[in-house]
């Protein structure tokens, strides 16, 4: 992956944490007890972007160790999250972050695991993870199924975008990808692994 591509949301990090969609709390909570995380327990977050998911971990009291590669995205999150005291931000890329001797009950990346290097993210998240911890990939995907604009809008993405095999105008690729195992019915598409 680009390094460059990666760090582009950085050049409009205000506007992005404006415009970018919350993620649902069902999902921090569902995360939470699957991963059978205490109190004090810390998780790790890659990609943490201007912290809207971390904000989801961090009122619920659960500490947060946040690997984020664009500092102008880590300096939003800090404002936003800092006086909580509960979230850390490095700025690294996740294939270079070395968690030192800490272990996490849960690692978990926010409409940011794409841009980790598909060769490298498991074996890194599971070095990160603690035994029987849990490693949980989530986004906001838009259902594009039954929207008039679907046709031109996959007319742009084949223009400009046609080395994208998996993305907002393909949710079909995505639940394929998946073995079909994804369904819900809200816009937010929540891919649970579960890493032994």
């Amino acid at each position: 992956m680009s390094v460059t591509r990666r760090l582009v949301f950085g050049e409009i990090a205000e506007d992005y944490d404006r415009h970018r969609p919350e993620y649902p709390p069902e999902v921090a909570e569902e995360l939470i007890a699957r991963a059978r995380v205490a109190a004090g327990d810390r998780v790790l977050e890659v990609g943490a972007g201007t912290g809207k998911a971390t904000a989801l971990f961090t009122a619920r009291g659960v500490p947060v160790l946040a690997v984020e590669p664009s500092p102008r995205m880590a300096a939003v999150a800090r404002r936003k999250l800092g006086a909580t005291g509960l979230v850390e931000i490095v700025e690294s890329d996740f294939e270079r972050f070395h968690p030192g001797a800490e272990r996490f009950k849960l690692v978990y990346s926010a409409q940011a695991w794409h841009w980790v290097d598909p060769r490298r993210r498991s074996v890194l998240a599971r070095a990160a993870m603690r035994a029987g911890g849990v490693l949980a990939v989530f986004g906001n995907y838009p259902i594009w199924a039954d929207s008039p604009l679907r046709a031109q809008l996959a007319e742009v993405y084949a223009r400009l975008a046609p080395d994208m095999p998996v993305g907002p105008m393909h949710p079909e690729r995505v639940v394929q990808r998946h073995g079909g195992r994804i369904r819900l019915p809200m816009a937010t598409l929540l891919d649970l692994a579960l890493a032994v």
